[in-house]
């Protein structure tokens, strides 16, 4: 598993549930912690993240590689056909190494056919045809730029790869937040829903029984025609709104399945209250965001993912910029080089001295462009900063304005329960008829739903506040 949590639940145990064990919803319901513990390794927009991430890795891995230990083998032969043997063999091991610190070696072994030169005093002595035999022959170079005092170009494009890879990674957090939000806001609409459906199925049931009541009253001349129509369309109208919520809680339930990856087997168990949610609701009272100094919250925005990628990616310009002021300099480098086998070696070591006299200006332009985009890069980091600052005072202020709508709920919520009790009072007096009855536990469960719908939004605000200034319920693990 490639996240940190903090649920005890066994993820692969679950895995096989979901793909093998249960064949109906039924047989294995699946709480809300299970749903996020398999949304962690399954939901398709986290392994889409992942796939990035270990692509950019990747290509880091190339970067180091290409400057690594490099041996490559060659052979040839020829053959004479007049002859009829094989001439020139020979067989060559070539070694290459790059270091970062702008060292590069490249060494090589030949082994093939020379020449065996006697020791002559008199050039007449020399025989008709000299013999030859296959010796080993080494030969090595090296290189080193002591000046300018810049990286080499492997050490560069490797920091440059690097920080890429930082800032893709300072988002991972946040997206991963993201993903979650949108896990915990669908199914607290999905609870909302279902209660919905719950609450119209029992309004269907209740018209049904004053349907039958008003025909009762019709056959003994207490009611007239037009009362048994409005108690038909009544019903028709719930019986009609009832199908349109439990068709839109199936589709709704179909692509929160495919948001987090579930088989369609998967039976998902809406509760509104969970051990996930208890844990969810504990951790929030924890960080008690709403109760902290506004100047502490302002200061744990430095750390927020966009602020951070672009301070990382000032300072890689910053870098970058130096280096490129070094361009104009000359480059002296120094190289050596041998050749030999056993006790018969010779070589040189010497001074490579290189200069770029005129360059039409290129390299003025290329620091004059760098300067404009570290410019444009310290412009954006003030605004980010502004903007970065707005939002949370307009979490804060969402925050706020759903608390209050939440004690206007409870308000409502107490009031129509009364309501319908007092109407209840009545109706077994004989006061009101059963339609003024079913009218006030419409209201009540009407309230009711807001109610649920509004402690959810203050869940979500709070969730979305503590995501907002760094706060993370699950953390992606260190990668490397």
């Amino acid at each position: 598993m490639i996240y940190s949590t903090k649920g005890y639940l066994l993820p692969i145990i679950l895995i096989l549930l979901l793909l093998g064990t249960f064949s109906s919803r039924a047989e294995t319901p699946l709480t809300l912690g299970d749903i996020v513990e398999w949304g962690q390794t399954e939901a398709p927009g986290l392994e889409e993240l992942q796939d990035e991430i270990t692509e950019l890795e990747r290509q880091l891995e190339r970067v180091r590689a290409s400057f690594g230990w490099q041996l490559d083998f060659s052979g040839s032969t020829r053959f004479d056909l007049d002859e009829r043997e094989f001439q020139e063999e020979q067989v060559v091991l070539d070694l290459q190494k790059s270091f970062l610190s702008g060292i590069n070696l490249l060494a090589d072994i030949t082994y093939r056919e020379q020449l065996v030169i006697p020791d002559f005093p008199d050039d007449n002595d020399w025989p008709d045809e000299l013999e030859t035999e296959y010796e080993p022959q080494v030969s090595v170079a090296v290189s080193y730029t002591i000046f300018p005092p810049t990286p080499s170009p492997f050490y560069q494009e490797k920091f440059q790869q690097e920080k890429l890879l930082e800032r893709r990674k300072n988002n991972l957090n946040q997206e991963l937040g993201e993903e979650f939000l949108g896990w915990i806001q669908s199914y607290l609409a999905l609870i909302t829903q279902e209660k919905a459906l719950q609450f119209s199925r029992e309004d269907v049931n209740r018209l049904e029984q004053e349907l039958q009541e008003i025909q009762e009253q019709k056959e003994i001349g207490e009611a007239g025609e037009i009362n048994v129509l409005d108690a038909e369309l009544a019903l028709k109208q719930a019986e009609n709104s009832y199908q349109k919520r439990a068709e839109a809680l199936e589709q709704e339930k179909d692509d929160f399945y495919e948001m987090l990856g579930l088989p369609p087997q998967a039976d998902l168990k809406l509760k509104l209250e969970s051990e996930f949610l208890d844990d969810l609701y504990s951790w929030l009272e924890e960080l008690n965001l709403e109760e902290q100094e506004q100047e502490v919250l302002l200061d744990k925005l430095g750390e927020h993912p966009r602020l951070m990628n672009l301070e990382t990616e000032k300072k890689q310009l910053q870098q970058e910029i130096d280096w490129l002021g070094w361009e104009r300099w000359p480059q002296v480098d120094l190289t050596g080089t041998g050749r030999g086998w056993e006790d018969d070696w010779d070589g040189q070591i010497g001074i490579e001295l290189n200069y770029s006299i005129y360059d039409s200006g290129q390299h003025r332009l290329q620091q004059e462009e760098a300067g404009d985009e570290l410019q444009d890069l310290e412009a954006e980091i003030e605004n980010q900063k502004e903007n970065l600052e707005k939002q949370l005072q307009t979490l804060q202020q969402n925050l706020d304005n759903s608390r209050n709508e939440l004690e206007v709920n409870e308000l409502r919520f107490q009031r129509e329960k009364m309501e319908k009790d007092l109407n209840k009072e009545d109706f077994d007096l004989g006061l009101i008829t059963r339609r003024d009855l079913n009218q006030a536990i419409t209201a009540k469960k009407e309230a009711r739903l807001d109610l649920i719908e509004a402690r959810h939004e203050v869940l979500l605000n709070r969730l979305q506040l503590a995501h907002f200034l760094g706060y993370y319920y699950f953390e992606w693990e260190e990668m490397g």
